[in-house]
């Protein structure tokens, strides 16, 4: 994605007249919170539902604004927002995720498996946690172990610049606070 709204819809468009992707990500979060925003809200209208929407603030709002952002995100039919918050703020992300009405997801807070189930236990990420492609097999495998943390592994087709590049995410659920990962 280019940053401007005109050419990423018809890059997108592009992708999606060649069955390429129908999961677009974009890079938002180094501009004011309300331009960020109608930039991904612009290209979701554009899209409707032949594609899905996410974005990846790359840790650079405060709770605050992302309270804010995820609210304006969601009520546009963006389907996810990816790291809103810095990686140290775990506290945060646990309230962000109890309470915002969009999925919420882990990146830059991973550093390894014993991340992913902290923030599991903590619920600091509402629908997914991010798996780095390096890590993909042992950290999927780690996870799948652990009797109460439930993980779906799905590739999603994301468009950055004018490349394309697949992710490997895992979708971890913790059903209760008593969840064991030892």
């Amino acid at each position: 994605a280019s940053g401007d709204t005109g050419r990423d819809i018809e890059e997108a468009e592009r992708m999606l007249d060649l069955r390429r992707h129908r999961h677009f990500k974009l890079k938002i979060g180094a501009g004011e919170v309300d331009a960020d925003v109608a930039h991904a809200i612009a290209i979701k209208r554009a899209l409707g539902d032949r594609a899905s929407v996410r974005v990846d603030v790359n840790q650079a709002w405060d709770e605050q604004t992302a309270r804010k952002g995820a609210r304006m995100l969601a009520d546009a039919g963006i389907d996810l927002i990816e790291q809103p918050l810095p990686r140290a703020d775990r506290a945060g992300m646990a309230r962000l995720a109890a309470s915002a009405p969009i999925a919420i997801m882990a990146d830059e807070a991973l550093r390894g498996t014993h991340d992913a189930f902290d923030l599991a236990a903590i619920r600091a990420s509402s629908s997914s946690v991010k798996v780095r492609r390096t890590a993909a097999g042992t950290s999927a495998t780690v996870l799948a172990r652990c009797s109460r943390v439930m993980v779906r592994m799905r590739s999603a087709r994301m468009m950055s610049s004018a490349t394309s590049w697949r992710a490997a995410n895992a979708d971890v659920a913790c059903p209760d606070s008593r969840s064991s990962f030892a």
